[in-house]
């Protein structure tokens, strides 16, 4: 008794690391009796859940590794101080085969996670802290971690909403998300896949739009030069012929005062009678 009340003293989220511990200790218990040999092989209140964790993950296969991985840092979420806090996961949307059926199950009966009501969350916050492989996947990704969790939050609005085209992935978003799909760190949800393919058809649509109608102002913007270039060479002949017009109606003029001068000669002035006289 001293030795836990000495190993849960100022310890954060003692109660669940103890009961976890015990729990791992009543499986090494000799007959009915609780040892402290026992409290020592499950590690204590400070690493009966790392150990229990680290043995699960260690007699997982590869594949198995990977989803093991994937399920636990889907059940986490930064806290607005930006800790890692659990987080309730639809089973649903995890529970994906019977790959990750049997997982689950598997991570149930380690006590790691806990199951109800249709949601799945990991059983000890302590395994956040307590786990140093899990607080290395944590920390190994940060970005992508919250890329994913906004996607996954994302992707669950938009299905619930009618898979509406104005929540889809635009702009820079789509274009980091992308980014990091490509890079395969993480397997994404058939809900997941279809968000992002959604969102990146949805840009090539609008991308070929921009495009349509790039190339429809140019053609008009041709036109339009083209109109301009000959409303310009009409408005050029227009003036030359205007300007020959007027040369030559004043010429016609000029003509016509000679012809009238001509027929209509002058009288003599009185001067000129007397003189003739």
């Amino acid at each position: 008794m001293d030795l836990l009340i000495r190993d849960v003293d100022g310890e954060p989220g003692s109660l669940p690391l103890l009961s976890h511990a015990l729990r791992q200790t009543w499986l090494r218990r000799e007959g009915n009796t609780l040892t402290v040999e026992g409290y020592l092989a499950s590690g204590g209140i400070r690493g009966a859940v790392a150990q229990t964790a680290e043995q699960v993950y260690t007699q997982a296969t590869a594949a198995r590794r990977r989803a093991l991985r994937d399920l636990l840092l889907r059940m986490i979420i930064p806290s607005a101080e930006g800790e890692p806090v659990r987080a309730r996961v639809p089973r649903g949307s995890v529970a994906v085969d019977a790959d990750h059926e049997d997982l689950i199950e598997t991570l149930v009966g380690a006590r790691l996670v806990t199951s109800g009501d249709g949601v799945v969350e990991i059983a000890h916050e302590a395994l956040v802290r307590a786990w140093p492989r899990l607080q290395g996947w944590l920390a190994d990704d940060v970005e992508g971690h919250r890329i994913w969790r906004h996607l996954a939050t994302s992707a669950s609005a938009w299905d619930a909403m009618g898979r509406p085209d104005s929540e889809l992935y635009r702009g820079a978003r789509l274009a980091r998300a992308l980014e990091w799909r490509q890079a395969g760190t993480h397997d994404l949800t058939t809900l997941e896949q279809t968000f992002l393919d959604a969102s990146h058809a949805a840009r090539r649509t609008e991308t070929e739009r921009a495009r349509q109608e790039a190339a429809r102002q140019c053609r008009i913007n041709r036109r339009l030069r083209a109109v301009t270039a000959v409303a310009a060479a009409l408005a050029v002949a227009a003036a030359g012929l205007g300007g020959a017009a007027l040369l030559q109606s004043r010429s016609a003029e000029r003509q016509a005062l000679r012809a009238d001068a001509a027929a209509h000669p002058a009288p003599a002035t009185s001067t000129s009678r007397r003189t003739t006289g």
